[in-house]
């Protein structure tokens, strides 16, 4: 299974995997720019929609931003999974 940072670096012989984690990181940091600009604009897309692409985009940005957290996830991205999945939220009374 290939990930994005050997498929940069097959496209890209002369790089290392630190430049293909940054040229990664690059296009999720500019994204998100992008994205905040879009959820932030005044248009006819309800709040709701907004709301939901933009959390489901930071989760994407949270689990490239320690490396290909798909393939090469670490204790940390593993960690954040398991508690929004499947610990439970405690509930006040």
């Amino acid at each position: 299974m290939a990930s994005s940072l050997e498929c940069y670096m097959k496209e890209n012989l002369e790089s290392t995997a630190e430049n293909a984690l940054n040229h990664i990181k690059g296009i999720l940091h500019r994204s998100l720019e992008e994205l905040n600009w879009e959820f932030m604009k005044h248009d006819s897309v309800p709040l709701c929609c907004k709301r939901f692409t933009f959390n489901i985009t930071r989760g994407i940005q949270f689990i490239f931003k320690y490396r290909d957290g798909l393939s090469i996830s670490d204790k940390e991205v593993k960690d954040q999974i398991f508690k929004i999945l499947v610990d439970q939220v405690p509930m006040e009374e």
